[in-house]
């Protein structure tokens, strides 16, 4: 196998078991109940805010790769 294939199959393994070790060490009945109180206003505003803030951040490495010279293709 290539390292890129230890990597297909690894990485997904490895972040299974880190959800579940963390699942292990929380309680979870505590996470759920605190997720039920919490303001979904709040919740969808940090969801969008979050995703202007990829857009931007995108932006501006375009602008950088473009002051440095190299052409970005856009990926489909």
């Amino acid at each position: 196998m290539t390292s890129g294939k230890w990597k297909t199959v690894f990485a997904p393994i490895f972040g299974v078991t880190l959800l579940v070790t963390i699942l292990f060490l929380s309680d979870p009945g505590a996470i759920i109940a605190r997720l039920r109180g919490a303001r979904l206003d709040l919740i969808l505003l940090g969801l969008f805010l979050v995703q202007i803030q990829i857009v931007l951040s995108a932006l501006r490495w375009g602008y950088t790769a473009a002051r440095l010279g190299p052409r970005l293709a856009p990926r489909a």
